[in-house]
């Protein structure tokens, strides 16, 4: 069996979550972006990866104009993201580095390596909180697909006659209740039992 791909799983996983509840803006006038906050990055992950996940704050490294970057490494089940930011001001120009705003673009790297790995990647990409799909197929689409597939499925546990009866029963409620969600997951754990 191939050894399992975290960096996919853990963005399949990340980039999934609706972060909008949590995004705050500062300021009310020129460019300012939606941000998470770093301590919701951190619940998250605690939530999702304790045990498997770290960070790592890197030597800051000042330029000779007296500016400054920092670079914070997260990583999550052995996977590494770094991500470099500057040392900026509120208007996210670069300034000359002291503790507090050195601080401060410590925990913003610290949300970018996290977004490296898709949590809140949507921010970025839209400027908003919503999970971001570059699926093209339509909804009726993906539903088909997934339908074919439990039903498959569902054949090949009925015909080895070795995975529980129970289990079988659910998969084929969700299977008829039309619910992709639903149907994925019964997906998921045939799959496991049939391996």
């Amino acid at each position: 069996m191939p050894a399992k791909n975290w960096d996919k799983e853990i963005w399949a996983d990340l980039s999934q979550i609706d972060v909008t509840e949590h995004a705050v803006r500062k300021g009310t006038k020129g460019f300012n972006p939606l941000y998470i906050p770093w301590a919701v990055v951190h619940h998250i992950l605690m939530s999702k990866y304790a045990g498997h996940y770290s960070r790592t704050d890197h030597p800051i490294d000042v330029l000779p104009d007296g500016t400054a970057l920092v670079s914070v490494t997260t990583s999550i089940h052995g996977v590494e993201k770094t991500a470099v930011l500057a040392v900026m001001n509120h208007k996210f120009e670069a300034i000359q580095a002291d503790a507090r705003n050195t601080a401060d673009a410590y925990q913003r790297a610290f949300v970018k390596s996290a977004g490296l790995f898709g949590l809140g990647i949507s921010l970025w990409i839209t400027g908003e909180g919503e999970p971001v799909s570059f699926n093209t197929k339509t909804k009726e689409e993906i539903l088909e697909d997934k339908t074919r597939i439990l039903d498959t499925l569902i054949g090949g546990a009925e015909d080895r006659g070795d995975v529980n009866a129970e289990g079988l029963k659910l998969a084929q409620g969700a299977l008829d209740s039309g619910d992709v969600e639903q149907i994925q997951k019964s997906i998921d754990w045939l799959t496991r039992k049939l391996a």
